[in-house]
């Protein structure tokens, strides 16, 4: 049966006449399709807007207005555009959706009548989108390709194609009808004629040449006659089911088209009826589009697949660290196989040697009574199951011909698919799994994939197996081996100790003779030597001289154990008496931090009678052996040696309570407070004058002070005042073998010494002031004085202005330090370091200049500091002036900003300011910063200044938590190093 198809036509024509001849001539030639006329744009827009039309016509003339506004309200509709097509009374020009003028005629609007279906079913054909989504429906019998064939047959029909989508397996090119219009006896003729001929299609050199284009995925077919086409691709088929098919189709032609994407062929698009060229071309775009959204249908339906794989291979990696019994492990694994692959039939054989085992089955083989068999029971020797065997690849065979190419052992004869995967460890075969399908094409290589990681999972699983009895065995040997170990620690008696761990060994591994012998210089003494059932001790074994030739020599040599799993001849070991029946031997050495002590000796009567497995065992038990021999020879000595310490340490006892009663009574001699802290910040010490303070009023002030002094591991030497009085404090740290055990303070009462400098202080502040105003007038004289004639007046007011200067620097400095002194609060800052060395390079510059000085400024990075401006320009002018004052001209001097830590804990910048003077002397360098000190060179130079300088600037860094150091060498030059932190934080008051 022909699904029909209902178009809708909107035509605008304002001449009650025109609407009328549309009318007729529709009414007449176009009876499937629905006319809405309408005279006025009003209702035009109305019904475009709430009715569905495939396509529009325009019935001219008409009035430019009315026209302009039914293009407009094409334009701007929002859904779909419907075709458009202008008829008129003549066709002076192409316009609209199809390139042939039609005239507002009979001829033309019959023609238009005609033509209009072909042209909206390829409008409409061109509008199917089928993309398959993550939704799709699909299930065990239902994928994503069939889904959306049965769409796309669904889309067709309802424009009135009766089709049929038939895909093409492209692993065995069976044909399979996916989606069909057809009623179900058409399907069912259908099938019955695919199984007659097997199912699979003919390959596309045995059709005939007018289907092989078609077939190949070139060429599409118009006009095709049914019965042709089908005799053509179903050429095994009787005449009688042919005619029976094409009475039920009830057609006589049909249109093919290939189902293509990128050279791969999805399958046969067949519509029922023959199209007209534009219909062709729409089939066309159409069937490429449907290939496309095939091909991504499949790669989905893949990735379902190997995800439900995944699933089922993590239930297998869970069974296999989770199940160590192998026949529950087998049995797991295929009940989650069956969720991935379907087969009628699994087996599992474990192969070793020559032998097959048949280990866990589903389906035909479960329950057969004979499980195992020889490789050479397999009487067809090429079959593919000893191929498997012999290459280590997997197998797949989607179409089995002959079950008995198969050659496994109990294949049945309605096998048609087959898959054989080998089941390996690192290479070696252990085993095979293979799966079994009555259906030919029942297996695709992704279920091979599948069932290759299944059986990479079983390999790991089987060697699983076999380590875990080989482990179990291992280790209850290594238990009686811990329990011979435990008890020779505990025993010190050599004899007793040998005795017991000859007579276990030979318990445990069923050795017929053990001997266990010492090295004492170049011999080997017999401690013990057990033999037969009863583990007698024999006697009378004479010592053995190494370097004899004798076998013990190369185990002693290379300390290694020696295997002789054949022994030959025992002549070697005729020294030992009833050594002839010995036919393999065992020698371990017993040593201690690859020193060997000892030997241990080990016979066997039997050939391979001793075991490679054991040699690691026997080694922790000799190793453990050899050091509890050593231990009971030195225990003796231990004892001896025990009374003489014991004396020594009652001697030592005595020392130290004497020193300990020296120190108590030099520390409540000193008239400074002593205290002791551990490293837990404790009071462990304290002498009287100590003892005096923490019992004062301000105790508990002192102590928490005291203990931050402790924990601050930065600062060695600090200043407390409490009320009145005022301490220095000093930290030093108690180090006992290189590591500090703890702290000790001493605290001095410079209350007395504060007043003295703070009475200094004030006399300077006063000589100061007094000097400063009396040198200010000799200045301004001299300045008038110097507007004076004459040549020695100008020379004498150098020389006075000169000296000025000199007072007013020195005054200047003292006042700085007075400053600096008095100072409990300095205004802070962020400081860009660069940008403030800058100045002082701009401000030196001329001067080094004028004494031919090379200035050189490096800065590595604008570091921020937090400090004050001016105390830092005070800070580096004295340094450059300093710089510039002792370097000769022609020379250098530096400034360099460094990133650096000084050692410090806290992050910091370093700066460096460097000259090419004569330097310092070593024996100047720790005065240099002192008050009022001037060194020899200086003196000798007679460079002018005051010796506060340098106590300024390093005033002004302390001032800033930061240090500065010194180095010099005579004659090259001298390099101040200043350290200053980099902190955090806002402007803030620093005291």
């Amino acid at each position: 049966m022909t699904p029909k198809a209902h178009f809708s036509v909107l035509l605008f024509d304002p001449d009650p006449q025109g609407r009328q001849k549309f009318q007729d001539v529709f009414s007449q030639n176009a009876p499937g399709i629905r006319l809405l006329l309408r005279a006025r744009t009003h209702s035009f827009t109305q019904a475009l807007n709430s009715q569905h039309v495939d396509a529009v016509v325009l019935g001219l003339p008409m009035e430019h207005t009315l026209l302009c506004e039914a293009l407009f309200s094409l334009a701007t509709f929002q859904a779909k555009r419907p075709l458009l097509f202008l008829v008129g009374e003549a066709a002076p020009f192409e316009f609209g959706d199809d390139p042939h003028p039609y005239t507002k005629d009979h001829d033309g609007i019959s023609a238009l009548a005609r033509l209009l279906p072909i042209l909206v079913r390829a409008a409409r054909i061109d509008s199917i989108i089928l993309e398959p989504g993550a939704d799709e429906p699909h299930g065990p019998s239902t994928n994503r390709r069939t889904s959306l064939a049965e769409r796309a047959i669904d889309c067709l029909a309802g424009l009135g194609l009766a089709s049929m989508y038939i895909s093409i397996d492209p692993l065995n090119g069976r044909w399979m009808i996916r989606a069909s219009t057809y009623s179900e006896e058409v399907i069912r003729l259908i099938a019955s004629i695919e199984a007659k001929g097997g199912q699979v299609a003919p390959h596309v050199e045995q059709v005939s040449a007018d289907f092989r284009g078609l077939l190949r995925g070139q060429d599409s077919l118009n006009q095709v006659g049914l019965k042709e086409f089908l005799q053509g691709i179903m050429p095994w088929g009787p005449d009688k089911d042919l005619k029976q098919l094409q009475r039920a189709l009830g057609l006589e032609s049909i249109f093919l088209a290939p189902v293509v994407y990128r050279d791969h062929m999805h399958g046969i698009l067949a519509i029922g009826k023959a199209l007209h060229e534009i219909e062709q071309q729409a089939v066309h775009r159409f069937t490429a589009r449907l290939a496309s959204w095939l091909t991504q249908a499949s790669a989905m339906d893949e990735l379902q697949e190997r995800a439900k794989g995944l699933l089922a291979l993590q239930g297998v990696l869970v069974s296999v660290t989770s199940t160590l019994d192998t026949t529950q492990l087998m049995d797991q694994v295929l009940d989650l196989l069956t969720e991935v692959v379907t087969f009628d039939g699994a087996r599992v054989y474990a192969i070793e040697d020559d032998q097959i085992e048949l280990t866990a089955a589903r389906g035909s083989l479960r329950g057969r009574r004979k499980k195992t068999w020889q490789k050479t029971d397999i009487s067809n020797s090429g079959s593919l199951f000893l191929q498997t065997l012999k290459s280590g690849n997997a197998c797949l065979q989607s179409e089995v011909m002959d079950h008995s190419e198969l050659g496994e052992p109990g294949a049945h004869a309605d096998w048609r698919s087959w898959i054989a995967v080998p089941i390996q460890w690192q290479g070696e075969i252990r085993g095979m799994l293979t799966l079994s399908n009555k259906l030919p094409g029942s297996f695709q290589p992704l279920h091979l994939e599948i069932t290759e990681t299944v059986a990479q999972q079983l390999g790991v699983a089987l060697e699983n197996a076999r380590l875990l009895e080989s482990a179990h065995q291992r280790a209850e040997k290594l238990k009686i081996v811990h329990e011979i170990g435990r008890s020779s620690v505990s025993l010190l008696d050599s004899q007793l100790l040998v005795f017991e761990a000859a007579q276990r060994v030979m318990q445990i591994f069923n050795y017929d003779q053990v001997g266990i012998f010492m090295v004492a210089e170049n011999t080997l003494i017999p401690e013990i030597y057990l033999y037969g059932k009863q583990m007698q001790e024999r006697k009378g074994i004479r010592n053995i001289v190494l370097n004899s030739g004798s076998i013990f020599d190369e185990a002693v040599r290379l300390n290694l154990p020696i295997v002789i799993s054949h022994l030959e001849d025992p002549s070697g070991l005729a020294f030992i008496p009833g050594t002839r029946k010995a036919r393999a031997a065992m020698l371990i050495p017993l040593s201690i931090k690859a020193a060997v002590v000892g030997v241990m000796l080990v016979l066997s009567h039997k050939k391979d009678g001793v075991d490679q497995d054991d040699v690691e065992i026997l080694q922790v038990l000799a190793a453990q052996l050899g050091i509890s021999l050593v231990n009971a020879r030195l225990f003796s000595e231990v004892r001896a040696h025990a009374a003489k310490l014991e004396q020594r340490v009652s001697e030592r006892t005595d020392e130290l309570q004497s020193q300990k009663d020296r120190t108590e009574a030099i520390l409540r001699s000193v008239a400074d407070a002593v205290m002791v802290l551990n490293l837990e910040g404790r009071l462990v010490l304290a002498n009287p004058t100590a003892q005096t303070l923490l019992s004062g009023p301000w105790s508990d002030q002192l102590y928490q002070r005291v203990v931050e002094l402790h924990q601050d591991e930065t600062k060695e030497q600090t200043a407390w005042e409490f009320g009145p009085e005022s301490f220095e404090a000093l930290a030093s740290s108690v180090e006992q073998e290189g590591q500090s055990i703890g702290t000790v303070i001493v605290l001095r009462n410079i209350t007395r010494m504060k007043e003295l400098d703070r009475l200094k202080d004030h006399f300077v502040a006063t000589v100061s002031h007094e000097l400063r105003t009396p040198l200010a007038n000799i200045k301004l004289y001299l300045s008038l004085l110097r507007r004076t004639q004459g040549e020695r007046e100008n020379h004498y007011f150098q020389t006075l202005g000169s000296e000025t200067d000199r007072l007013t620097t020195m005054i200047e400095d003292l006042l700085d330090l007075s400053r600096l002194d008095a100072e409990r609060q300095i205004e802070f800052q962020f400081i860009a370091l660069k940008d403030l060395l800058e100045e002082i390079v701009e401000t030196q510059g001329p001067i080094c200049s004028n004494k031919r000085i090379e200035l050189i400024h490096e800065s590595n990075g604008n570091p921020i500091v937090f400090g004050n401006h001016d105390r830092l320009i005070q800070v580096f002018t004295n340094l450059m002036a300093n710089a510039i004052a002792y370097t000769p001209a022609g020379n250098a001097v530096g400034i360099r900003l460094l990133p650096g830590d000084n050692g410090q804990a806290k992050a910091g910048v370093v700066i460096e300011v460097e000259d090419a003077g004569m330097g310092i002397p070593a024996d100047e360098l720790p005065y240099v910063f002192d008050r009022f000190y001037r060194g020899r060179m200086a003196q000798q130079l007679k460079i002018h200044g005051s010796g506060l300088g340098l106590a300024i600037v390093r005033e002004i860094v302390e001032s800033h938590g930061g240090t500065i150091t010194v180095r010099s060498d005579i004659g090259q030059g001298t390099c101040f190093r200043l350290w200053l932190p980099i902190t955090e934080g806002g402007e803030r008051i620093h005291g």
